[in-house]
């Protein structure tokens, strides 16, 4: 790239090239590389084509399924895929990646529409864990290393219990679990449908039920974060 070209216009250009060519920046100059590796840069080039979808919508009729984005302005524009749409449950979005549950929850289907592709991740049935019936998923991609990360929640429907969470992300593909110090208190629950992935943290609706001395209870509702860099969950009122 020529010298008589301004440095932040270099960067610029380099902000519309594909992950390849970036690499192969990397290893001509130590001043594109490291303004390359720099985090600005990296949360940059990771939405450079982020659109103003703000909501996914799909629907099933008789044996067909649709899928459109909805954007800010409230505005329909019907999204073209190959995926067997009547078969795929919406968990999430971010950074401009989808991502589905399949069938009876065996598989999580991650798909970029900006590339026109997907990949599935199996989700594994641990057997030693105890009855769990309420199971959520979440979804986010953490904005450092633009990693998609995934959560399986699992928690007994009505009696206080431990949580069991599951993470994994798409490079390792493999699941474990994490400690009980970074899970909420057990009596705290998430609502199934519906989460927020906002700088580099899931944010779910929850609520926790109380009981006063005669046995009457009190919900109240709380918000629930997950961290996707340290792993811990945070819980914190509604805002007044």
């Amino acid at each position: 790239m020529s010298d008589n070209i301004p440095f932040d216009i270099q960067m610029n250009i380099m902000n519309r090239l594909p992950v390849n060519s970036l690499l192969q920046f990397c290893t001509v100059l130590k001043l594109w590389k490291f303004s390359i590796d720099n985090f600005e840069f990296i949360r940059n080039y990771g939405v450079r084509k982020k659109n103003s979808c703000c909501s996914n919508l799909s629907y099933k009729n008789d044996n067909h399924g649709f899928m459109y984005s909805v954007d800010e302005n409230l505005a329909f524009r019907h999204m073209d895929s190959n995926l067997n749409i009547i078969s795929l449950t919406p968990v999430a979005s971010s950074e401009g990646v989808w991502c589905f549950t399949f069938g009876d929850n065996s598989m999580l289907l991650l798909w970029n529409p900006s590339i026109k592709k997907s990949v599935g991740i199996s989700v594994p049935n641990y057997t030693f864990q105890p009855d769990s019936p309420k199971m959520i998923f979440g979804f986010g991609i953490r904005l450092v290393t633009l990693e998609p990360t995934l959560l399986k929640i699992n928690y007994p429907l009505y009696s206080d219990s431990p949580w069991y969470v599951s993470i994994s992300t798409l490079s390792s593909r493999t699941w474990y679990n994490l400690d009980y110090d970074c899970l909420p208190r057990e009596s705290i629950r998430i609502k199934r449908v519906g989460q927020a992935v906002i700088d580099g943290k899931i944010f779910w609706i929850g609520s926790e039920r109380f009981y006063n001395d005669d046995g009457i209870s009190n919900k109240i509702y709380l918000i629930v974060s997950f961290d996707l860099v340290t792993h811990q969950f945070h819980v914190q009122d509604m805002p007044e």
